[in-house]
C-alpha cells in the first residue's frame, strides 16, 4: 500500500475529532516494508498514537496476521483488483474498502455493515470504521459473506456460464 494511501487511514485512526478523539483506541496494524515507512513513524510520533498504531513489518505469516484481525481496510484511489481482499475473504475476514472501481466490485451484495467510503473522505471512513468495531458479531457476518461472495465469483462452472451466456448474445447478435 503506497505511503499517502497509509497517511490516510493513520490520519483517520488519530487527528482532528475522529476516532481516537472520540475516545476509540483500536489498534491499526502495518503490515509490510516501504520507503516511506520511516515518515509514517515519524508522522505517528508527532501525533503521539503509537499506542495505536503498530508497524509490524514483512510478515511470512499473512495468514496469522489476517486471523489476529477482526477484519481488513484497503483505501485506494484506484485499484485494479484488491488481493488483500481475496486473501482477507479466504480467511473469513471481511474488508473495509473506498468505493473505487475494482475493489466495489469485490463487495457482496448483501451487507449488515456500511462499506465502500468515498476516498479521500477520512470523516466518512472514520464513521464507518467505527461502526465496524462497534459491531464485532456484524463484522464476523461480513466475513462469512464475503468468503461466500468471493467463493461463487471463482467458481469455474459459474464463470463458465457466464462466458456461454455472452457467446450466444454474440451469436444472436444482442450484443
Amino acid at each position: 500500500m503506497p505511503g499517502w494511501k497509509l497517511l490516510r487511514v493513520i490520519a483517520t485512526f488519530s487527528t482532528h475529532g475522529l476516532l481516537y478523539d472520540r475516545g476509540h483506541r483500536y489498534q491499526l496494524d502495518l503490515i509490510g516494508e516501504g520507503s516511506l515507512r520511516g515518515e509514517l513513524e515519524e508522522q505517528v510520533r508527532r501525533q503521539g498514537t503509537q499506542e495505536l498504531v503498530r508497524f509490524c513489518g514483512f510478515t511470512a505469516d499473512i495468514e496469522k496476521a489476517i486471523h489476529n484481525s477482526l477484519f481488513v481496510v484497503l483505501v485506494s484511489e484506484k485499484e485494479g483488483q484488491g488481493v488483500v481482499t481475496l486473501e482477507a475473504a479466504a480467511f473469513g475476514r471481511p474488508t473495509l474498502l473506498t468505493a473505487v472501481h475494482g475493489s466495489i466490485d469485490l463487495l457482496p451484495p448483501v451487507r449488515k455493515l456500511k462499506n465502500g467510503a468515498v476516498f479521500g473522505h477520512v470523516k466518512q471512513l472514520a464513521d464507518t470504521l467505527e461502526e465496524w468495531f462497534s459491531n464485532p458479531e456484524s463484522a464476523v457476518h461480513e466475513g462469512e459473506c464475503f468468503f461466500e461472495f468471493l467463493r461463487m465469483l471463482s467458481d469455474p462452472s459459474a464463470i463458465a456460464e457466464k462466458y456461454e451466456e455472452v457467446y450466444q448474445k454474440m451469436l444472436e447478435g444482442s450484443v
